[in-house]
């Protein structure tokens, strides 16, 4: 799908082992969502071209049962300004000298957030807002225009021909179809 400038967007990340499979943690994981160039190597990207800070929204959630859902995020800068067109998108967990991120529920389903390797999506394309929408109405109006004029027009014709039915039929003759 893809994704627009200032619109917000919604997705979920599960927690697999190096098979694929689903795995379910029971201690938390602070995950983040990163903006990436598409250099060599890759720069961290945190603002846009006016400034402002590139992503909006709850950018940092908990992994918690081997899911993390980030919802209403927002993108505010289309890919086109950066080098190559797109970027990585990097959902990473954050890792901090504090040694409470693994405390929690002892158990089997303890997972190291040092052992958790990025989410990259890479080649990541954002565009500008839909303005395909406001094209499409406007060129509906102008047809609806076109539409009703016609259709005006046609009326009047169809007036003409009632008014000459009406006065042939006032000479005493039938009306002729024409």
């Amino acid at each position: 799908l893809p994704l627009y400038r200032e619109r917000n967007f919604k997705f979920t990340v599960i927690l697999t082992d190096k098979n694929g499979n689903p795995i379910e943690n029971s201690n938390r994981i602070p995950l983040s969502i990163g903006i990436y160039s598409s250099e060599n190597p890759p720069k961290y990207i945190d603002s846009n071209t006016a400034g402002n800070k590139i992503l909006k929204g709850f950018i940092e959630k908990d992994l918690i049962n081997g899911q993390a859902a980030f919802e209403k995020i927002q993108i505010k800068e289309v890919t086109s300004h950066f080098r190559n067109g797109w970027v990585f998108f990097v959902v990473y967990p954050k890792i901090s000298n504090n040694t409470n991120q693994q405390s929690g529920p002892s158990g089997t389903n303890v997972i190291n957030p040092t052992k958790v390797k990025p989410l990259i999506l890479e080649k990541v394309v954002v565009k500008a807002k839909k303005a395909k929408e406001k094209d499409a109405n406007e060129g509906a109006d102008e047809a609806s225009i076109r539409d009703i004029e016609s259709v005006a027009k046609n009326d009047r014709a169809d007036d003409d021909d009632q008014k000459e039915e009406i006065f042939n039929s006032q000479d005493g003759g039938e009306a002729e179809e024409k």
